[in-house]
């Protein structure tokens, strides 16, 4: 079951769902939720991998209100080519907006083994091209695990300041951040 599955209809939907469904009633107390103390749920998934592109149009080197537009509608475009729910990637998640007047992919992978980040990039290029856009730059959120990082692969190197020693998960782990005020 997806997280968003979970929190789908906040308590009162989880509480409907206890009453209908054996495999949504508590698993201490029950079978209802308790009416004032409400409810915990807990989960757990692969590691997530949050990366954005950012697009631009191929033929044009100012930004034009109608080449922004362009490629905001290539990156929604994209979006919903290679999105899992879309019938696209596998343990992909991905939606096209603008951002600070630029267009952006930006994507969840929630299984970078079986759909690796590299494949995703070259996926993402080739339609991009389709569209009359190209890949202007990537971005990180967060950390990737080691399993994810190849220093050779294009999708790190279009990420400006990439520090492999501040986003691999592993190396994080390595060398953790000062307590504050230690």
């Amino acid at each position: 079951m997806n997280l968003e599955d979970v929190r789908r209809g906040q308590f009162e939907g989880l509480r409907e769902a206890a009453r209908r469904d054996p495999l949504r009633r508590p698993d201490i107390g029950g079978p209802e939720l308790h009416p004032t103390a409400g409810a915990s749920a807990v989960g757990a998934r692969s590691f997530l991998i949050a990366y954005n592109i950012y697009l631009q149009a191929a033929n044009l080197s100012g930004q034009l209100p109608a080449a922004a537009q362009q490629e905001v509608a290539a990156a929604r475009a994209i979006a919903r080519a290679i999105r899992a729910s879309d019938g696209g990637l596998y343990g992909v998640k991905a939606i096209g907006i603008s951002v600070n007047g630029r267009a952006q992919l930006s994507m969840n992978i929630t299984d970078h083994l079986a759909t690796s980040v590299p494949h995703l990039h070259a996926t993402v290029r080739d339609l991009a091209r389709t569209h009359g856009v190209h890949i202007a730059e990537g971005e990180l959120i967060g950390l990737i695990p080691q399993s994810a990082y190849d220093p050779a692969e294009p999708w790190l190197q279009e990420i400006p300041g990439f520090d492999p020693d501040a986003k691999v998960l592993e190396r994080r782990l390595n060398h953790p951040l000062p307590w504050p005020g230690a």
